[in-house]
């Protein structure tokens, strides 16, 4: 879903990912973190295909775009200042 904040647009991308490591852009994940993608998707190819797909988006739109994902408490406090009620 993508909501229109007036100043910018705010893309939650619900549980296509779990935590911002996961959708780096460069290659160095941390182990840990890869070896979490494998055991948490069940369809890790597709899952694998939705994160492609947030790349594209986030890397034609970044100047006006912020992501975020249901799971990760961080990002939500980076974004609105305070933590999830």
């Amino acid at each position: 879903m993508a909501v229109d904040k007036g100043n910018g647009w705010l893309l939650h991308c619900g549980d296509a990912y779990y935590f911002k490591d996961e959708i780096r852009t460069d290659k160095s994940i941390p182990l840990a973190h890869k070896l979490f993608r494998h055991l948490a998707h069940c369809d890790y190819r597709g899952a694998m295909h939705q994160i492609d797909r947030i790349h594209e988006v986030w890397g034609k739109n970044g100047d006006v775009l912020n992501i975020m994902a249901s799971h990760d408490q961080f990002e939500y406090m980076d974004l609105f200042g305070r933590a999830v009620d």
